[in-house]
């Protein structure tokens, strides 16, 4: 697959969407280093799409965790219900250990997420006096 990072640092977002396999020939004549070899093009195609597929894995995380501390603030404002909380908890967890077991985070990262929503959550709906 293509790297697209020189015409995004461009300002050109929606250039490869426009312009689709043509930005492919494009990206490949800027690139110097553009593997010949079968296997290693297929390599830099896997790259390129476990890449994306594990962008796409910690956007999600980023997501779950942002809907916890929602929550947790919405428990506490009384908006919103304790279960409600415990199921995005759970989700956020389940996740969180899936991308660790996967290698997509590290496992250090993992707990480090687990254990800033599990604080924030503690520290959010029972707060001591």
């Amino acid at each position: 697959m293509a790297n697209y990072g020189l015409f995004r640092a461009l300002g050109h977002q929606n250039l490869e969407k426009y312009l689709g396999s043509v930005l492919d020939l494009l990206t490949v004549a800027f690139t110097a280093s553009m593997p010949r070899i079968k296997s290693a093009i297929k390599r830099v195609e896997v790259a390129e799409r476990n890449r994306l597929r594990n962008k796409a894995a910690k956007s999600r995380i980023r997501t779950l965790m942002k809907r916890c501390f929602t929550l947790a603030d919405d428990v506490a404002k009384g908006e919103a219900t304790a279960e409600a909380l415990q199921a995005a908890v759970s989700d956020a967890f389940s996740k969180i250990d899936k991308a660790a077991g996967k290698g997509i985070m590290h496992k250090n990262t993992a707990a480090r997420r687990k254990a800033r929503i599990a604080g924030f959550v503690k520290r959010t709906v029972s707060p001591s006096a």
